[in-house]
């Protein structure tokens, strides 16, 4: 009777039958396969550690270390360079040396390590790293798509937003005490307000700015005041209305998120 339960129970009598023929083989490694299932989380790295050959295993540790070197060299000199290039060399020392300049990046390279090391330290698993990216970029994705739509946002408001939600991150965690996702939604309204604010503080960016940028990307939305400044150039013309734009944004994500789940039907199920 036991036999002919998982019989039927399986979608199709082949399955049955491979368990039926590999079980007296593999049947003594049941008890061993049952460690892994203990937290499915450590089952990939039981199966490298027990079962991959020396040099396969070798070679793997080599490329998980070689991704993470590339990540950070990435991440590092990224962050370098917007410190030097888009904040120290737009708003403080435009014209500084360039010895001056490298010797500078060098240095911010080197706190933004030991910043990451130290914020590291303070983590104890991958979702709370997840948790704390996803919260130090809260609020951000606001402006920097409203920054398409409205004339007015400029470089200070940019700037607040993305250096804000640390410090709304470190009231949230540290000053209330909040979990996420309380923390988050914290974080993002924040960082809305307040680089709001600096937007409202601040000048907007010059009008020859605006108006070379109009006349390159020709957005829709909130550019009526620049528009009407170049109305009466015959080589401008209006760019798509906000609704087209919209359609096309909806159209981008079906197109990407049918892109990617094509290729997972051509491996997983053809």
């Amino acid at each position: 009777i036991y036999d002919c339960e998982p019989l039927n129970a399986a979608q199709q009598a082949e399955y049955e039958q491979w368990v039926a023929t590999w079980e007296p083989v593999y049947g003594d490694r049941l008890p061993e396969a049952l460690k892994y299932q203990q937290d499915y989380r450590f089952g990939y790295i039981f199966i490298m550690r027990d079962y991959l050959p020396k040099g396969v295993l070798g070679m793997l540790l080599a490329s998980f270390f070689a991704a993470y070197m590339s990540t950070m060299s990435t991440q590092l000199n990224w962050g370098a360079s917007y410190l030097i290039n888009d904040f120290y060399l737009r708003f403080l020392r435009p014209n500084a040396p360039r010895r001056l300049s490298l010797r500078i990046s060098r240095a911010v390279t080197l706190l933004l390590a030991v910043f990451g090391l130290l914020i590291t330290s303070q983590m104890n698993s991958i979702a709370g790293v997840w948790q704390f990216i996803m919260e130090c970029g809260a609020g951000l994705g606001l402006v920097l798509i409203l920054r398409w739509y409205w004339w007015r946002i400029n470089a200070w408001a940019e700037i607040t937003a993305t250096v804000a939600p640390f410090i709304a991150y470190a009231i949230a965690h540290y000053g209330l005490a909040w979990a996420f996702p309380n923390s988050f939604f914290f974080t993002v309204g924040f960082t809305t307000l307040a680089w709001l604010l600096t937007m409202y503080m601040t000048s907007p960016e010059s009008s020859s700015t605006l108006v070379e940028f109009y006349a390159t990307v020709r957005p829709g939305g909130a550019w009526k005041p620049v528009a009407w400044k170049v109305a009466d150039d015959p080589e401008m013309k209006d760019g798509p209305s906000t609704p087209v734009l919209l359609l096309y944004w909806v159209g981008g994500i079906a197109a990407v998120y049918g892109a990617l789940f094509l290729v997972g039907a051509l491996l997983f199920k053809w």
